[in-house]
């Protein structure tokens, strides 16, 4: 189908896009040969290409011996260094990860009235549903994405309830991702974020200064690990939580797989006793986890920002 001349107002277009549910995959189907000035991001926020960095990226860390105590060191040093790297070598079946992104990328390919079906009031599960942006009924600005959210409980039946275009694939892969996150969490550190993305690329963190951008190249078959800002609060500050960004392009859909491991909702974060004992001053105060969260979501995504919140 081809409307290229369909134009939209800005309240027709949050009215297709969010409250019929269609997202953007929806809006990609209309043809459009601009993008809608809502998606639009003014120019202070955009990816400003000369501040690429080509010379270097995040490190990729050999982990098929997870006890050699050098890899242990490496992951410790890219943690406080860079808050990014790349693990290979990690034991899951390449065709695991080529089948899970296949999958995701039916169920962007299906017609809007199937997708439409798991909206947040439409999901026959409580433990997914689709969205696009962050808050697009709030945001002056919408994000190019739309994304499908799962909540993951062992032997919980809901997930039996997922899109059966991918629903056997992501449990595939989370039975085969569950002890890499035991192996990379043994201190029982949580917060992070295990990202497998495929060969589009797009995704970028920042470097050394704060105007420098390095793009995370895709090395097929690795994983991405990003410290989350928890991570930050319990080493204080010996674990860096970077700030990163997506640049999407204009031929191909992007695809990504995150799963983020968070503490459970009533858990205190705030610097290990550990950290301190040397007599060092805590940067962190000790907060609930959900607190911290839910202030993070009441906060456009700017940068690091949220992350003063648990400051002294």
């Amino acid at each position: 189908m081809s409307t290229a001349s369909t134009e939209f107002e800005p309240t027709d277009l949050v009215d297709y896009a969010v409250n019929q549910g269609n997202r953007v995959n929806g809006l990609m189907k209309l043809g459009l040969k601009t993008i809608p000035e809502r998606y639009i991001l003014p120019p202070e926020e955009r990816l400003d290409q000369n501040h690429i960095v080509q010379e270097e990226s995040i490190p990729i860390i050999d982990v098929s011996n997870w006890d050699d105590p050098k890899v242990a060191a490496r992951i410790c040093e890219a943690a406080a260094k860079w808050g990014f790297f790349q693990i290979i070598n990690h034991g899951i079946p390449l065709d695991i990860l080529e089948n899970l992104k296949a999958a995701v990328h039916k169920f962007f390919d299906l017609p809007n009235e199937e997708r439409r079906k798991y909206l947040k009031e439409n999901s026959p599960s409580p433990t997914v549903h689709l969205n696009t942006s962050v808050n697009p009924l709030v945001d002056k600005v919408l994000l190019w994405k739309d994304y499908l959210k799962h909540l993951f409980v062992p032997d919980d039946q809901t997930s039996q309830l997922w899109p059966s275009v991918y629903k056997d694939e992501v449990l595939e892969y989370m039975k085969w991702t569950k002890p890499i996150m035991r192996k990379l969490l043994k201190s029982d550190i949580s917060s992070i974020t295990i990202l497998l993305q495929d060969d589009v690329g797009g995704l970028y963190v920042q470097g050394a200064r704060a105007d420098q951008w390095i793009h995370v190249n895709p090395v097929k078959g690795a994983l991405v690990i990003n410290i989350g800002d928890v991570l930050q609060i319990v080493s204080n500050d010996r674990y860096k939580s970077i700030e990163h960004r997506v640049s999407v392009k204009a031929k191909r859909n992007r695809v990504s797989v995150p799963i983020f491991v968070n503490p459970v909702a009533e858990a205190v974060v705030g610097p290990f006793p550990e950290v301190l004992e040397n007599g060092e001053k805590p940067i962190y105060k000790h907060l609930v986890y959900s607190d911290y969260f839910n202030y993070f979501l009441s906060k456009r995504p700017a940068g690091k920002q949220t992350i003063e919140f648990a400051k002294v």
